[in-house]
């Protein structure tokens, strides 16, 4: 039995399921995701967790995907973070130290009980 007749069957007619194939470019949190892949497969850095940071000469660093302009963006920075690799619209990277940053307001508190904070 298929999907739709499934769908069907429950009552639920008109809705279109979306399929891989047709989508044309990634969500942003996913093409988030796939750039830092990349960078740490490039620059062979160590993944921590599962949020976008890593490990570099015993620090750990969070990355970001600028979508707009050229200032540091972060919405989870991370409080033991030593500070943050931007990647921009061009391509570009920029690494950024810690205390460069305007760190803002709390936006999470980990199950671990770690502070992830704004930068903008």
């Amino acid at each position: 039995m298929t999907l739709n007749k499934i769908l069907n069957k429950h009552g639920i007619k008109g809705l279109k399921i979306q399929c891989r194939a047709e989508r044309k470019t990634l969500t942003p949190n996913n093409q988030s995701r796939k750039d830092f892949s990349d960078f740490c497969r490039d620059k062979q850095v160590e993944r921590v967790g599962n949020n976008n940071a890593f490990i570099m000469d015993g620090k750990v660093y969070g990355f970001s995907l600028v979508t707009k302009g050229y200032s540091p963006e972060c919405r989870q920075f991370g409080e033991a973070y030593s500070g943050l690799v931007c990647k921009f619209p061009d391509g570009s990277f920029k690494w950024f130290d810690r205390g460069e940053l305007s760190i803002g307001h709390i936006t999470r508190i980990g199950p671990d009980g770690v502070k992830y904070y704004n930068v903008a």
